[in-house]
């Protein structure tokens, strides 16, 4: 089975929140799904609602979110 990529929305929301959380991101981003939080970005965009409709993507959701990796800029 292929892996599902979030889209550029997706990645941009992924790497906000990875900014704002540090190292342990996936952890915090996991406890957010399992509580159902939708936190409000610093910047007030709607990060918490893309990241929110990802949790939700069947090919995606939380066990996704432990293989996923940044790809390599450059």
């Amino acid at each position: 089975m292929a892996r599902y990529k979030p889209d550029a929305y997706e990645m941009a929301a992924l790497r906000s929140y990875a900014k704002e959380f540090g190292r342990r991101w996936k952890e915090s981003l996991s406890l957010d799904w399992y509580n159902a939080r939708l936190r409000v970005a610093p910047d007030m965009s709607n990060r918490g609602s893309i990241l929110h409709g990802l949790r939700n993507n069947p090919d995606f959701g939380p066990s996704g979110l432990w293989d996923f990796r940044f790809p390599k800029e450059g």
